[in-house]
Parts: C-alpha cells; sequence; structure tokens
C-alpha cells in the first residue's frame, strides 16, 4: 500500500492543478446558508432553448432514500425497497449512462449542515483574505512530500477564453492565455488515521487574523460530511449496478479522497483592460447562450475529472457539459464545441448546468466510466463567466473521491455486454486504482492520447 501510495505522490502533484479545474464551478456567495445563493442565472430564463438545456442535467431528491438507510443498507432484496427508493435508483442509472452529472437535493437541509457549510464557507473566504504572503507560508516546500495545502496557479490552461474565437490570432494569445484559470485553491487529503498511505494534515498557524484552529475545525467536519455522502451515494450506485448495496465499502476503508477549496479572485484593472482589448480582437462579439453580448472567460479549462465521482458545492451559475446537441446544429452558437468532439457525426455542444438551491452536484470520473466497461460516462466540463462578472469573487468546495489505491478495477458484470463475464466483451484490461491514476499521470506528462491503452499500461507497470 505504501509502494502504491509513494509512486502517487508524483501524480498527484500535477494531478492538483488538473483535476482542481472540476472545483471551478463559479462561486461567490450571497446569503444562502446551505451555499448555493440564490438560484439566479445570467439570464432571466424566459428563453425556451435555454430551458430545454437546464433538463439535461437531472435534479434528484435523495430525501426518501436517506428515511430508509438503514434498511436498504442491510438488505440486499430489492423488492423491499420503497417505490420512491426504486426511483432514484432509475434516475441515477439513467443520468450515470447518459449525462454523467445531476443534482442532489434533500441531503443538506438539517440546520447542522446548514451551519457547517455556512461556517465552511465562511472559513474559506477568511483564509483566501489572507495576504498573499501568509497564504504561501501554507504552500508545502516540498510537493512529493505534501502535495495538499495552498495552490496559486494563474496559467495553467492552454484553451479556448472565449467562444467564437480564432486560435491562430497570435496577437492575442498571449493574454487570453494569462487571463485563464486565474484562481488559487487550498486542498486537504484523507484524515491522518485512515490507512491510505498518504501524508499527515499539515495546519500552520500563520496569521493572527483567522484561527487556524477553527479554520481546521470547519475544513475537517466537512471533510467528514462529503465522505458520509459518498458512501451514500456509492450505495445506491451499487443498487444502480446491480450489485450488492455494501460492494462500495470495503474499497473506501483507506480511500485517498481529497477536498479542495477554490478561490477565483477578482481580476485586476489591468486585465480588465486585457479583455476590452480580448473584445476589440475578436472576430465578431460573443453572444451566450441567453443572448447576452459579452466576452465568455473560460476560467476552467474542459476537463474530466480522474476518480470514482465528485461532488461539488457552489454558489454561482457557470458549470457547462458537453453533451449530445438534440437541436438544430445550425442555432448551434459555439464555434468551438466542433474542436471538443471526436467525431464528425455526432453534434455537440455545451450546455449549462443551472443553479438548483440546496444542492449539490455530482459527477462521474474516468475511473467510474472504465469501471463500467464504458457503460457509464465522465463527461467533459469546463466553467466560464461572462467578463461582466470579472471583478467578483467565486468560491467552490470539491470533494473527489478517490477510492483505495489498491482496489482492481475490472469492467463489472454489469458492463459486460452479455453480462456473463465474458473477458472479450470488455474494453479493458483489469488494474488497480492507484495504476489508473498513474496513467493518467503520465499522460499528462507528455503521453499521446491517441496512444493505445496496452503502451500505457505497460509504461504504468515499468514505472511499478
Amino acid at each position: 500500500m505504501n509502494r502504491i501510495a509513494s509512486l502517487l505522490f508524483t501524480y498527484l502533484v500535477i494531478a492538483i492543478i488538473v483535476v482542481s479545474f472540476a472545483a471551478a464551478n463559479d462561486t461567490s456567495s450571497n446569503n444562502n446558508n446551505n451555499g448555493n445563493g440564490n438560484g439566479d442565472g445570467d439570464g432571466d430564463g424566459n428563453n425556451r432553448e435555454e430551458e430545454e438545456e437546464e433538463v439535461r442535467v437531472p435534479v434528484i431528491d435523495l430525501g426518501p432514500w436517506l428515511l430508509e438507510k438503514t434498511k436498504t443498507k442491510t438488505n440486499n432484496d430489492k423488492t423491499l425497497l420503497t417505490e420512491e427508493q426504486r426511483n432514484i435508483i432509475q434516475l441515477i442509472r439513467k443520468a450515470c449512462k447518459e449525462v454523467g452529472f445531476f443534482q442532489i437535493t434533500g441531503v443538506i437541509d438539517s440546520d447542522d449542515d446548514q451551519d457547517l457549510f455556512q461556517r465552511t464557507w465562511d472559513a474559506s473566504r477568511e483564509f483566501f483574505d489572507l495576504s498573499t504572503n501568509e497564504k504561501l507560508l501554507h504552500q508545502t516546500a516540498d510537493s512529493s512530500k505534501y502535495p495538499y495545502g495552498y495552490e496559486r496557479t494563474e496559467t495553467l490552461t492552454k484553451g479556448k477564453m472565449i467562444d467564437n474565437e480564432d486560435d491562430n490570432d497570435d496577437e492575442t494569445s498571449s493574454s487570453r492565455q494569462q487571463l485563464a484559470d486565474l484562481k488559487e485553491t487550498f486542498a486537504v487529503g484523507p484524515p491522518d488515521e485512515n490507512g491510505s498511505g498518504m501524508p499527515a494534515r499539515q495546519w500552520i498557524d500563520s496569521s493572527s487574523n483567522i484561527s487556524i484552529q477553527d479554520f481546521r475545525n470547519s475544513l475537517e467536519a466537512y471533510y467528514l460530511r462529503m465522505e458520509d455522502l459518498a458512501l451514500i451515494v456509492l450505495e445506491i450506485f451499487a443498487w444502480a449496478l446491480e450489485e450488492s448495496p455494501s460492494f462500495f465499502e470495503n474499497k473506501m476503508d483507506h480511500h485517498m479522497s481529497a477536498l479542495r477549496l477554490v478561490h477565483y479572485y477578482p481580476l485586476l484593472e489591468q486585465q480588465q483592460q486585457q479583455q476590452q482589448q480580448q473584445q476589440q480582437h475578436s472576430l465578431t462579439t460573443t453572444t451566450t447562450q441567453n443572448n447576452e453580448s459579452s466576452i465568455r472567460l473560460i476560467r476552467a479549462g474542459a476537463h474530466t475529472d480522474y476518480g470514482a465521482l465528485t461532488i461539488l458545492a457552489t454558489q454561482k451559475n457557470g458549470l457547462e457539459v458537453l453533451l449530445r446537441d438534440n437541436t438544430n446544429t445550425n442555432n448551434n452558437t459555439n464555434s468551438d464545441d466542433k474542436n471538443a468532439s471526436d467525431s464528425s457525426e455526432v453534434k455537440q455542444r455545451w450546455f449549462p448546468v443551472p443553479l438548483v438551491p440546496g444542492s449539490l452536484i455530482v459527477n462521474l470520473g474516468d475511473l467510474m466510466q472504465r469501471w463500467t466497461n464504458d457503460e457509464w460516462v465522465s463527461t467533459m466540463h469546463r466553467v466560464v463567466m461572462p467578463s461582466t462578472e470579472a471583478h467578483e469573487r467565486r468560491y467552490s468546495m470539491a470533494y473527489f473521491v478517490n477510492i483505495n489505491g489498491d482496489t482492481p478495477i475490472e469492467p463489472l458484470k454489469c458492463c459486460r455486454g452479455g453480462g456473463g463475464g465474458d473477458d472479450d466483451s470488455t474494453k479493458y484490461k483489469v488494474i488497480t486504482a492507484g495504476e489508473h491514476l498513474m496513467a493518467k499521470h503520465l499522460a499528462s506528462m507528455g503521453i499521446s492520447a491517441d496512444e493505445k491503452e496496452d503502451d500505457i499500461e505497460s509504461t504504468v507497470n515499468s514505472e511499478l
């Protein structure tokens, strides 16, 4: 276990940057105790096309499941489930197959949960309000030994900042890249006692402006709450995958999950001037899907997550998912979609994920897609924001679920074509979750995405 964990340290140093894009669903906060704002979007919601887009990511109430949680966890007989529980399983199965994203409600309704969320949001803001010098004291001196703590990144993503732009426009390419991914993060790994093999958490008392103990207490309590919620979601996944309800429990007893706070700080006056220059140099002024004229800044470039799933708390709209476009392709306003799609036959476009008060966003990662033999999907997503909001602070909290590193990842029985366990009906060889993450790390280090998976796994095995 320690050998796998040590090999993953290098991966995590880079993955902590790449995977944190998922956490960047734009967030700032005004007046919501459960951490989800007032639900106001960038448009008035009256456009029929926009309404059609919003239903692409379903909202599922887990309240009925939680009421019967004790019964469902100890009994494998699906006939004893309530009708509401069976409906929840069906809805989540459908979402995982078709979208890879869904929103859950009914899980943070209690006063205790709302208080916990508010305390964690407050702790996040207080920390990021510290001076840069103070925050840098929380930055690890040796990321190979401690891949968590404070991280300030600025030019991590080479990608499109706005729709309808020409990538060959050298005149503004530099400023575009500088404006992408302006954010800072703070991350913690698994609890010291969970046996993951990851390094112990580090808490540094760097300032008299905040109580590091309160900061620590808030993050640790939030981490544990998300850990419990992840196990509930995984239990429903097990039912949906026709496995035992406890299937994932022994795969999460020394997991390597990470909690990441993300802050998109306001753009400076000089950066706002660069925005205006970009708008002047663009071939056309970008028209957003709600018909607003504005430069659409991509604050987190298009990506998928590496692990099993992600649970995201957000207070602002901005998250978009890349899905099949069932509308008339002539109405597609996002010219960069054709670059994000690998198929000329299947048209895709970016669909906004609307903010739903009292909800959390769940998305599948690449590991879950592999585990289900591509039956479930890890969907490309990004975060955009209009230039008119560039001066606003945005926050989010993402809990990345990474199962035990020594768990064998083999396509599940229900996802092998005929369901008979024929190896010929599986798309992937058996590797561990740790090897999967290492393969993702190697790919980020320069292995072509077009190379055969056998070559990637061969490289992984040589490293091990």
